[in-house]
């Protein structure tokens, strides 16, 4: 009877052994998982507050710049406004609140520049104290014009990159979930041997005794 009462305690141990791996093994594969879920998110949230959101900056800045150029080319400069410069200022400023990688400051820094430059120019115009001086003006927009396809370009790859670790990270997560369940069903299996392995072996021996 102590016999008995024994080997069940052993197999019930043995069942809490293996249902408490199960345990872990899920826990730790939820945890692991969440992290790259997370990982996964700011990716995709860096994706369109630094990256599509700035290339809407960029594009609006490239538009007055553009309205700028074809002003000047025309000789219509006396539409310059000081409401646009505002404007531009103000993206600017939106655009310095995403995220910057450092060659992207470079870049950002290279404009702002080159827009002030310009904005002096725009002053001395109104001003009517313009010098002859005035073959540099393309000069300034021709940067410019560099300078806001350099930005647009960082937005691109910047986004490439991101979106790769965003799904990186959901492969990695694909994975670790099909290791769960190839795990969970291997433990599955194992709790059944060890189960129905004792059963048998029990059964067995009381025939045995049975017998004799």
């Amino acid at each position: 009877m102590a016999t008995k009462e024994k080997y069940n305690f052993r197999q019930k141990f043995n069942l809490a052994l293996a249902l408490l791996a199960v345990f872990f093994l899920i826990l730790a594969t939820n945890l692991v998982d969440r992290r790259h879920f997370e990982t996964a998110q700011e990716a995709l949230t860096s994706v369109y507050e630094d990256r599509v959101v700035a290339q809407h900056y960029i594009f609006e800045i490239s538009t007055i710049v553009y309205q700028k150029e074809q002003q000047f080319i025309e000789n219509n400069t006396n539409k310059w406004s000081v409401e646009n410069d505002a404007r531009i200022e103000e993206l600017m400023e939106k655009f310095a609140g995403t995220k910057l990688t450092t060659s992207e400051r470079r870049q950002f820094e290279s404009l702002k520049e080159h827009l002030t430059t310009l904005e002096r120019i725009e002053l001395k115009y109104r001003e009517n104290s313009i010098n002859n001086n005035t073959h540099v003006i393309p000069e300034i927009f021709k940067h410019i014009k560099n300078d806001l396809n350099d930005l647009a370009e960082t937005q691109i790859l910047e986004s490439k990159s991101k979106m790769f670790l965003a799904q990186k990270s959901l492969n990695t997560t694909n994975l670790l979930s099909n290791l769960e369940l190839g795990l969970l069903i291997i433990v599955g299996i194992a709790i059944q041997f060890v189960i129905f392995y004792r059963i048998k072996k029990t059964s067995y021996g009381s025939n045995l005794k049975t017998v004799d």
